[in-house]
């Protein structure tokens, strides 16, 4: 472990006394691609931040072997108490980002915000720029979430039926659903998440948030409904969500993140499941929207595809750390 540590350069002591004073709780859902989890876990490493994985359980053994071996190496990395099977849709995308969030809540006391993760994403800011950029947030959550309005629109349909599912991810409409709990309006978002403690220890010890988990079980794609909704309710009276900004306006922060139809091309990617994943191409716009502009994260980068161009965000993270 020790000549790992030193041969990969993850930092042994904290950068700043800023930074000391400023932990920060990840979790990190992985699946595979082992080489390219490292290479995130090491550039978003800090000896005073705490990280929790969470190892898809359908992910093959090997795989669940080297993630075992590696966080052995540290005292601040763990695995989940309990993995879950992660479906695109289903509520095990959404149950892996709370059993971390529940772990970190009971093993480390002074983390000040939590950052969730995938494995396909990579910072665009040093651990120092995180921090500066999460102490002008004045301790509020930084949420992607679309009006009430905008999100029936679009989406009502993911809320109003009650849907059934097999063990494949494939679903059936099982009737219509009953309103809300807690007279709650459903609001759309994304999974990506910048979230006080306060609002953590919401989520997961709340009556009224279990309630909310517990309704959405039949929904499509709850992921992108539960904190979208929490956020939004400002009557639930999350601490620190009194001026919640439900719009669209905190998503470039949280992630960058280019949808097909939107105003980036994605001309050095390719387009998977209307999502950019960013090409050498790319770099340019990355650099210029992320390291010289709002963005923490950028989604997706693919170690499979174009691989020069997370190797050149990973060289660009060292030199600027």
């Amino acid at each position: 472990c020790s000549s790992f540590v030193t041969s990969r350069g993850y930092p042994k002591q904290p950068a700043s006394d800023d930074e000391f004073r400023f932990p920060i709780a990840y979790s990190l859902v992985v699946y595979k691609d082992f080489e390219q989890f490292e290479m995130l876990l090491r550039a978003v490493y800090q000896p005073q931040n705490i990280y929790c994985i969470h190892v898809d359980r359908k992910a093959q053994r090997q795989f669940q072997d080297k993630v075992g071996k590696l966080i052995k190496c540290f005292p601040n990395v763990y695995l989940t108490s309990k993995s879950y099977h992660v479906i695109w849709g289903r509520m095990g995308v959404i149950e892996a980002d709370l059993i971390c969030m529940r772990d970190l809540l009971i093993r480390h006391k002074t983390w000040k915000y939590f950052i969730n993760l995938t494995g396909q994403e990579f910072p665009l800011k040093t651990n120092w720029e995180i921090v500066q950029q999460l102490k002008t947030s004045n301790n509020k959550s930084l949420v992607h979430a679309l009006s009430a309005q905008e999100s029936n629109k679009k989406w009502a349909h993911r809320v109003n039926t009650s849907y059934a599912f097999d063990d494949t991810g494939l679903f059936t409409p099982n009737g219509s659903k009953e309103p809300m709990p807690h007279n709650m309006t459903y609001h759309k978002g994304r999974l990506h998440v910048i979230l006080t403690r306060a609002f953590v220890d919401y989520a997961i010890n709340s009556p009224v948030a279990q309630d909310l988990l517990h309704w959405l079980n039949d929904t499509l794609i709850p992921d992108e409904t539960f904190f979208p909704t929490l956020y939004c309710n400002r009557h639930l009276k999350i601490p620190g969500n009194e001026h919640a900004d439900c719009s669209a306006a905190n998503h470039q922060i949280v992630r960058l993140k280019i949808f097909n139809g939107g105003e980036y091309p994605c001309d050095g990617g390719k387009w998977v499941r209307k999502i950019c994943i960013f090409g050498v191409g790319d770099l340019a716009f990355m650099y210029e929207r992320g390291v010289k502009g709002p963005s923490l994260f950028v989604n997706k980068l693919m170690s499979g595809f174009q691989p020069l161009a997370l190797q050149c965000m990973n060289k660009l993270h060292l030199e600027r750390t």
